[in-house]
This record gives C-alpha cells, sequence and structure tokens, in this order.
C-alpha cells in the first residue's frame, strides 16, 4: 500500500508541475484565492471567486492545459452553486456544459486521462441535474441517457488508463456512486446497485492508501450512509446486505454512527436543490439550534439576491420557488419556537414578487415632471429585456429546424397595431417599431437565438442607465421606491392600522407538506400578534381541485373541506378577513371550509383574496378621469336575463374598441360571459364579437373601483408561464386587475354552472344597490345561494318540471346545459332534478367566485392630471439621454 500512496503522490505532483509549466504565478494568485473564497460558501464569495477565476482564464489563452484546466474549475463552479450564481439555474448549468466541453474538447487534457474522465464525469452530472431542471429544453429521458452514456465513457477511460491505482480507485469511487444516482433516476435499481456497491468497494479501498487529507474523494457520510441507504432499499440481493454489514462495521472507523444510517432517506438526493433545502428543513427540525436555523434564513436570502440576477420571468419564478421551500421548512420550524411573526414576514416576502414589482409603477410615481415621462420608457424597456429572454428561452426548447417558423409567428403578432399603440399612448422615448424590426433582424441572423439574447443584454445595460438618469432627477423618488423592496413588519402594522376591522390570514400549502401553516394576524393595543396553527389537510385535496379547475371533472365528490375548525383559529368579534394565500393554498375554495354549519361563509360577513400586504400599504396613482358604473354582457350567454336583472347601463354586443373605452372611462365594471384559461395560453374573455386577452388592459384598468368578471376561470390559479411553475404569485384575469392598478375585481376560481353564476350575480347587485359594500355582498349572495336561493329554485323545479322551469328562465337546453361544468360520469345515471340537487349546493358550483381587494380602498386612489412636459424640458431630456450612450435602439431620442 505505502508503494501506491507514493506512486500516487509524485503522479500528482508531477501533474501540477507540468501545469505551472509556462503559467504565470497571477495564474495561481488568481485560482488559489478563487479556491479560498469557494470554502466560505456564501453568495458574496461564489460570486467573487467566479470572477477571480473569469480573469485567470483569460490569461491562458496560449497555456491550453492551464486553460482546460481552468474552464473544468468553472464548470464545476457553475454547476455546483447554479442556484446561487446570477442569473438562473439554466444560465448557470448552460455554462457549466459549455466550459466542461471546452476543458474536454482539449487535446491537451485528453491526454492525461485522470482530468479528462472527470471532466467528462462532472459533465454527466449537468445534464443529470438538467434532467430536473424545469426550464431545460432537453426532455429529461434523453438528459439522463446523456448523463449515463459520459459517466460510463469516463469510467471506461480510466479503467483502462495508467494512471496509479490509488488516484484511479477515489476517482472510479465517485464515478460509479454518480452512475448509481442516474441509473436510479431511469429506474434501473438492480444495475444501481451494482454500481452503488463498486463505489463503496473502490472508496474503502481508497482509504488504505492512507493518503493526504487534501486527496478525499467524498465525505464518509455520503459515500456510506447514503450507499448503505440505497443498498438497504433498494436491493434483496445477499451480496449487496453484506456489503451494507461491511459498511456498519466500517462506519465507527470514519467517525460515524452506523444506528444514524438507518435514518437517511434512500431518495436523498444532494444535487437537487429541492432535496438540499429539504435536507437543511429537516435537519433544522430535527435539532433546531441557532446554527440550523440560520443555515436556513441565509439559503432563503442567497436565493433571494439571485433571484435579482435572472433574465427571464420564468428563471426569476423557479428560483422564487426554491425560496418558497426554504421558507415553508422555516416558517413551520418558527412556529414551534413560538416565533410566528417572524413566520409570516418570511412567507409574505417571498411571494408575489412579480406582482409587487409590476404593481409597483401605480404605487409610486414620480414627483419631477422630467422624471415622470421617463418612468413608463423605463418600464417597457424592462419588459422588452424579459421579452427577449424568455423568447430566446422558449426557442431553446423548440426543435432546431422549427426556430424560424416559431419566430416569425411571433414577428407577425408583434404587428398588432392595437397593442402597439397602446404602448405609444404611454411612453415618450420608447420605439413602438423597434421590436418588430428587431425580430426581423433575429430571423435575418445565422445565430437567431444568440442575436436575441444579445440584444436583451443591450436592454438591460440601457435599463440601468435610463434607471440612473430617473435617480440623479428625482433623488427622493428613488429613495420611496426602494421602501418597499422587501416586507417587513411594520407592513403588516400599518395595513392593520388602516383597516382595524381587519383579520390577516396567511395560509402556506407546499408541496412537501402534508399540513397547512395558518397564520392569523391581528392588532392587539396597536401591538402586532400573530398566532401559528398547523391543520392536516386531507389527502389529495389540493390535487383534487386543481384538476377540476383545469376541466377534469370527475373527481368532483371528492373534497373534503371539514379540516379545520374556523372558531377556534379566528379572534373572537372577528367578521372580515383578507386571505393571504401561498400557491397551491390558492387552489382552495376557503369560504367553503369549515365544520359543518361552521364554514367560514357561515361565521364572517366578509372575506377578501389579497395578492400582497404591500397592497395594503400603498395607493393607486392614475390618471384616467373615470365616473359611473357600466354593465357589459359577452354574448351568447345562458340565463343573462336572471344575471342582469338588476343591472342599469347595460350594453350588450358591443364591439372591441367600445369595451376598452368602457375600462378606460369608468369607475365599476361589470362583465357577463365567457373568459377561457388553459394551459399553455393566457386567460382570454370571449364574447360573441371579439376574444381579448389579459395583456390588452394592461393600460386601460389603472384607478378602476373594481372590475368584475362573472365568467368561468377569471380567476383561475393557472401559472401565465409555459413553464408552470408552481411560485407562489397573484394569478388569474381577477388578479392582474388589481396588479394594473383597479382596486379590486371578482373572478372565478374554475368554470360554474352558468345558472349559479346567475342566480348568485343578481341576488349580488341587489345587495350592492341597496348599499353593502361589494366584498360583504359577495359573500352574502353565496350564503343566501346555499341557505336559501338553490332550494327555492330546486322547488320550483319540482313542483313546474324541469322543461317548463328552463323556459321561464328563458333557457331551452336539457339538463346539461343547465349544470354546465358541473355534469359528471356519476350523476348521468341519475334524476335529472334530483343529480341539481346535489349538484347546486356542492361548493364547487359556487364557491369558486371570489372578491379580490378591499372595496374600501377606494378612498386611497389618487387621480391625478397627466403632466405635459413642454417642448423645452423633452429636449433637455434628449441632450440628457444622448450621455447615456444607449445601444438597444428602443430609446429615440433623435
Amino acid at each position: 500500500m505505502e508503494s501506491f500512496s507514493r506512486e500516487a503522490l509524485e503522479y500528482s505532483a508531477m501533474q501540477d508541475l507540468r501545469l505551472r509549466k509556462g503559467v504565470s504565478r497571477k495564474w495561481f494568485e488568481l485560482t488559489d484565492s478563487a479556491k479560498q473564497l469557494l470554502k466560505a460558501k456564501d453568495t458574496k464569495s461564489i460570486v467573487k471567486a467566479e470572477k477571480l477565476l473569469s480573469k485567470a482564464l483569460k490569461i491562458t489563452l496560449k497555456e491550453p492545459l492551464a486553460r482546460a484546466s481552468t474552464c473544468h474549475d468553472l464548470g464545476v463552479l457553475h454547476f455546483s452553486y447554479h442556484t446561487e450564481l446570477p442569473g438562473g439555474t439554466y444560465l448557470n448549468l448552460s455554462k457549466a456544459i459549455q466550459y466542461f466541453n471546452r476543458a474536454i474538447n482539449t487535446p491537451q487534457r485528453q491526454h492525461i486521462s485522470d482530468r479528462y474522465a472527470s471532466s467528462i464525469s462532472q459533465l454527466a452530472a449537468t445534464y443529470r441535474r438538467a434532467a430536473n431542471d424545469y426550464l431545460w429544453p432537453d426532455n429529461d429521458v434523453n438528459c439522463l441517457e446523456k448523463a449515463r452514456s459520459l459517466h460510463s465513457k469516463a469510467i471506461d477511460i480510466l479503467e483502462i488508463s495508467s494512471v496509479p491505482q490509488a488516484i484511479k480507485d477515489g476517482q472510479l469511487s465517485i464515478m460509479y456512486f454518480n452512475l448509481a444516482s442516474v441509473l436510479f433516476d431511469q429506474g434501473s435499481n438492480h444495475e444501481a446497485c451494482k454500481s452503488q456497491a463498486k463505489s463503496v468497494e473502490l472508496y474503502l479501498a481508497y482509504q488504505n492508501y492512507n493518503l493526504p487529507p487534501f486527496m478525499n474523494v467524498m465525505s464518509p457520510n455520503q459515500a456510506l450512509g447514503l450507499s448503505f441507504a440505497r443498498l438497504m432499499h433498494f436491493s434483496s440481493y445477499q451480496r449487496h446486505k453484506d456489503m451494507c454489514e461491511v459498511i456498519f462495521n466500517e462506519a465507527p472507523k470514519f467517525g460515524l454512527d452506523p444506528l444514524k444510517f438507518m435514518l437517511i432517506n434512500p431518495m436523498l438526493d444532494i444535487a437537487k436543490p429541492e432535496q438540499k433545502i429539504d435536507y437543511l428543513v429537516r435537519t433544522a427540525e430535527r435539532e433546531p439550534s441557532n446554527e440550523n436555523i440560520n443555515k436556513l434564513f441565509k439559503k432563503q436570502s442567497d436565493l433571494m439576491s439571485s433571484r435579482y440576477s435572472c433574465k427571464s420571468d420564468s428563471e426569476s419564478d423557479y428560483l422564487a420557488s426554491l425560496v418558497q421551500r426554504v421558507c415553508s421548512g422555516l416558517a413551520r420550524i418558527l412556529v414551534k419556537k413560538g416565533d410566528s411573526i417572524t413566520a409570516l414576514r418570511l412567507l409574505e416576502n417571498c411571494s408575489a414578487l412579480r406582482f409587487c414589482e409590476s404593481a409597483n409603477k401605480y404605487w409610486q410615481i414620480p414627483s419631477e415632471a422630467l422624471s415622470m415621462a421617463l418612468q413608463s420608457d423605463l418600464f417597457q424597456l424592462g419588459a422588452v429585456y424579459f421579452n427577449l429572454n424568455e423568447l430566446a428561452l422558449m426557442l431553446e426548447h423548440v426543435n432546431e429546424v422549427d426556430v424560424k417558423l416559431a419566430l416569425k409567428e411571433v414577428h407577425e403578432r408583434s404587428l398588432e397595431l392595437l397593442l402597439i399603440s397602446d404602448v405609444g399612448d404611454s411612453t415618450v422615448f420608447f420605439s413602438t417599431k423597434r421590436y418588430s424590426e428587431l425580430l426581423e433582424l433575429a430571423l435575418n441572423s445565422h445565430d437567431t437565438i444568440g442575436y436575441l439574447r444579445q440584444k436583451s443584454s443591450d436592454c438591460l445595460n440601457d435599463f440601468h442607465k435610463l434607471e440612473y438618469l430617473m435617480d440623479q432627477l428625482d433623488p427622493e423618488f428613488s429613495h420611496r421606491r426602494s421602501s418597499d423592496n422587501s416586507v417587513d413588519i411594520h407592513h403588516f402594522e400599518r395595513a392593520l392600522r388602516e383597516h382595524p376591522d381587519l383579520t390577516l390570514i396567511r395560509i402556506d400549502i407546499e408541496s412537501n407538506y402534508s399540513d397547512a401553516l395558518i397564520l392569523v394576524a391581528t392588532l392587539v393595543n396597536n401591538k402586532l400578534m400573530v398566532t401559528g396553527y398547523n391543520i392536516a389537510l386531507p389527502q389529495g385535496l389540493v390535487n383534487d381541485i386543481g384538476k377540476f379547475a383545469i376541466g377534469e371533472t370527475d373527481r368532483i365528490r371528492t373534497w373534503v373541506l371539514d379540516f379545520i375548525n374556523w372558531r377556534e383559529i379566528l379572534p373572537i368579534g372577528c367578521k372580515k378577513i383578507g386571505l393571504l394565500t401561498s400557491f397551491f393554498a390558492s387552489q382552495i375554495p376557503w369560504v367553503a371550509t369549515g365544520l359543518k354549519g361552521e364554514e367560514l361563509f357561515s361565521i364572517v360577513d366578509d372575506v377578501s383574496w389579497l395578492p400582497s400586504v404591500l397592497y395594503l400599504c400603498n395607493h393607486v396613482t392614475h390618471f384616467n378621469k373615470r365616473t359611473g358604473t357600466k354593465c357589459v354582457n359577452g354574448g351568447d350567454t345562458r340565463f343573462h336575463n336572471i344575471a342582469n336583472q338588476h343591472t342599469s347601463d347595460l350594453l350588450n354586443e358591443i364591439s372591441k374598441s367600445d369595451f376598452l373605452d368602457v375600462i378606460r372611462s369608468c369607475e365599476v365594471v361589470s362583465y357577463y360571459g365567457h373568459c377561457v384559461h388553459e394551459l399553455p395560453n393566457r386567460p382570454s374573455l370571449k364574447t360573441k364579437l371579439f376574444d381579448l386577452h389579459d395583456l390588452e388592459l394592461v393600460n386601460y384598468v389603472g384607478g378602476m373601483e373594481r372590475i368584475e368578471f362573472w365568467a368561468c376561470q377569471s380567476g383561475s390559479n393557472i401559472p401565465l408561464s409555459v413553464f408552470s411553475i408552481p411560485v407562489n404569485e397573484a394569478f388569474g384575469f381577477d388578479m392582474r386587475m388589481i396588479e394594473w392598478g383597479a382596486v379590486s375585481s371578482i373572478g372565478s376560481l374554475w368554470a360554474l354552472p352558468d345558472i349559479v353564476t346567475a342566480h348568485i350575480k343578481s341576488h349580488y347587485d341587489q345587495l350592492v344597490n341597496n348599499g353593502m359594500s361589494p366584498s360583504k355582498a359577495l359573500l352574502s349572495a353565496q350564503r343566501w345561494w346555499v341557505k336559501e336561493g338553490a332550494r327555492s329554485e330546486l322547488n320550483k323545479m319540482r313542483e313546474l318540471g324541469l322543461s317548463p322551469y328552463l323556459n321561464t328562465l328563458g333557457c331551452t337546453e336539457s339538463i346539461d346545459g343547465l349544470l354546465g361544468p358541473m355534469k359528471t360520469k356519476e350523476s348521468r345515471f341519475k334524476d335529472e332534478i334530483e343529480c341539481a340537487e346535489s349538484l347546486f349546493l356542492h361548493p364547487s358550483s359556487w364557491a369558486g367566485l371570489r372578491f379580490c381587494g378591499l372595496s374600501d380602498k377606494i378612498k386611497q386612489v389618487v387621480f391625478k392630471d397627466k403632466v405635459e412636459i413642454t417642448a423645452n424640458e423633452i429636449n433637455d431630456l434628449k441632450s440628457l439621454l444622448a450621455q447615456q450612450e444607449l445601444k438597444s435602439g428602443f430609446i429615440s431620442y433623435e
């Protein structure tokens, strides 16, 4: 063994000398400094290490061996810290693959078998991680097959090489371990266990060489502990059981307690960010020490920092989902420790991030005219930056031969005159035609995707310059808009002081927990008080409702909503609540939850769904003079004579332009008609004369008191991205209206029977006409339907018979038309009236309607006459813009 060790040390020293030959001292200083920084494992140090290695790479252009070594190190860095480094996971994994390929394709590195094989195996590990990445263009099956093939290639190269046996054993132990992980992912458990056992065998052999600590290959807990757990769980072969016994006996030599191996999750894979987080959370749950809890605080902080550097909404959403996973676990630990206030702050701080970033343009308006003139231009430039990156990301998911065709379709849509004119009306220097011009240039480029990414980079640089110029012109605004960069305790205190009758309820449901964490926030003696509750969820409830919301109706009867006792949770005398929900919690119709007879709709008067606590702390400033209320019937609707019998100023079958004029000029608009929201499309209103998707309203709704969508799926909790990342955002057509400056809205979580919607709307209109607040009126109308309305209609149905009853409502359709989406497989075999009776009162027929926002916040809306800047001021701004050396072409100041 001693000779093997000496041979390994001599070989290692020889390779170091070979690497040093011809390389400047500066290179060693940079690479050594980077390695020292990485020991700290904090985001700041990791970012700095990446910069140092990038500098080191630049000075190795004439030294291929050192260049390949640096590329390998950069690949490892971007792979290992793909969630911590700026730019998002997709960008960093892409960089890792590029760097590893550069190292692999260097002939000089190919002559050093262990280094060459190491780069190939690291590339394999990166593809395995990419298989689990939401945004990766290649599918998981292909990525895993690439990973398996590359690991096998690396093993073959090393096994036939003349590398010293000690080094060979150490490297192969890692490669077989990583190959086993891939094989487990592929479902080849038998082959995976063979690789896992081989890894253990080689690892134990490597330890016998007694090499210095700097030559260690894996931590004993990973090499032995996880191997033990996997072999015990996945294999029934005696030879693998024997290997587990060997591990059990050898563990104490490494300072490990073998009994703890029994607690290791065999599914644990530290390569996945989600499982890294789960591991940190479980560790803190078992031992909630300050050290373990602080690791979670640091993890969420680092991920949040990385999120701000993402180039697209999808990449940003993925990192936000990881932050929320950390905070969900940390919040539960904090509640157990009696710190529910911090738990509330953490959960709210990582939610509705994009909503608040967008709504901020209505909450924070510059005071100075010149700065105000640039604000819309700045927002449009930022939107283009994200759009170009999102487009590039989506095109990478398209077959190479179809990229041009897909981009051509996008280019044609960009020429829609309506959207272009809207943008032109709200900006000063922004070039509305530049976007379609840029897409046309991308179509003619030999590297379409690369061109889009380069132009997006130009937009980002211009954005920062424009933002800095605005800060110079209006320093007070710069300070003011940064006040909401994060959620803190004072935001809750301010919100509750301004709405003293309101109780805030934060509900967190996360995919890796079987409970709902409910945090109830109130002011007691002018001080914030938060109480936490862990409520067990019925198995499959969220999935059942989620499937129903997107059209799978067969499991409608499985909803179990009596899992919560609201009397034990709500403060005494509580009558008005505001719901702040996570993504999965937003699937549940909370007004219908509760013990029988004690459902939420029965014990409170007012329930509002809120996008964020920051919504309660800010007011909307708008520039559209508004007055009056209009009701719009979309056409091709059933039961509209019932729905609209208590409305005034009813408009039927109006054109798209007239509809937009109504939205632009009215304080309140009520729409009764159709809406569709199906993945991967955006939500759209479907009227008899036109379709209108949500983005077409972005410049029209600012300052509206209320916009009501009495339409199916107008509040569906469906991500607005083709990648469907389950992130805690305020999704739904109704919430988008608040994001774009409306004070409140009404929508529906899913498709409801038209007849139920019509009767609830009619009763709601009566209550509002009589002076009741809209949010209270909606809940009262739903309560009326459950307690009286449904039974009244069913009695009429029995007395008259089904067809005559429908005729009184102006409907000549069958029971299918009456029940709409409520018609399920099991209901088809029932008597029609019996079917209607059982389904009219089911929460899926009425509890999906929700009120978003607070109706009394209309008092905080501020109307301003749009400041018209003079010709001299425009010339001054042009002069200032010319000094910025802008390159994107979107800001035109000639």
